[in-house]
């Protein structure tokens, strides 16, 4: 549930917004403060996760198809928004 929520939060405009603001305060260090403190630790809360269990939940899974495809549609997707913002104007 954790990854859909993931994968979710970084095509909202919301998220997108806070991030980009984020960027523009302090470049990659406010982006990556950002992504943890204002989107990625509420999740983890809302799941009943910590960034330790979180990390034994990858590894647990790590073999399992629709946790891969789960996490690596979140993966290029912060990947394509990172790139976004890093080079807009």
């Amino acid at each position: 549930m954790l990854l859909k929520d993931l994968a979710r939060t970084v095509r909202l405009k919301k998220s997108r917004n806070i991030l980009r603001a984020a960027f523009k305060n302090d470049k990659e260090g406010g982006f990556d403060t950002a992504w943890q403190d204002h989107l990625l630790k509420p999740l983890l809360k809302k799941n009943s996760f910590t960034f330790e269990s979180l990390g034994k939940a990858f590894h647990d899974f790590r073999n399992d198809a629709d946790i891969q495809i789960l996490r690596i549609s979140y993966e290029k997707g912060m990947a394509r928004f990172r790139h976004l913002i890093m080079t807009e104007g």
